[in-house]
């Protein structure tokens, strides 16, 4: 039986390649979805992709992915020490002129179904 040889290079470098194709058609949308349902984490400040693995899950293929997931935890602490609770952070501020425009339209939306 004659043996082939692949360059590790080669593997890795097509490895890295199909995670790049994945994680760019991923709907990071849906992914802070899943983080709410998951872990009830909702105010997700940056979610980045960490790495990606091909691993036998239920004997079939699939494509395990890894994203860092920053969220701010804000406690309250007394001035002992002790843990008063978790407080709920605010939210943030629209970051362009249309989202500013758009927030505004869904308060005066939100406002006028109250009437």
């Amino acid at each position: 039986m004659a043996k082939v040889t692949i360059s590790n290079d080669i593997v890795a470098t097509a490895k890295k390649e199909l995670f790049e194709r994945i994680k760019s058609n991923i709907n990071l949308d849906r992914v802070r979805e899943i983080c709410a349902d998951l872990y009830g984490v909702k105010d997700i400040h940056s979610l980045d992709f960490k790495n990606g693995d091909i691993v036998v899950h239920d004997g079939q293929i699939a494509y395990k992915i890894e994203f860092d997931v920053r969220f701010a935890v804000p406690l309250l602490i007394d001035e002992e020490g002790n843990l008063l609770g978790a407080h709920e952070p605010e939210p943030e501020a629209a970051a362009t002129p249309e989202d500013r425009v758009e927030d505004i339209s869904q308060q005066t939306s939100d406002a006028a179904q109250g009437f």
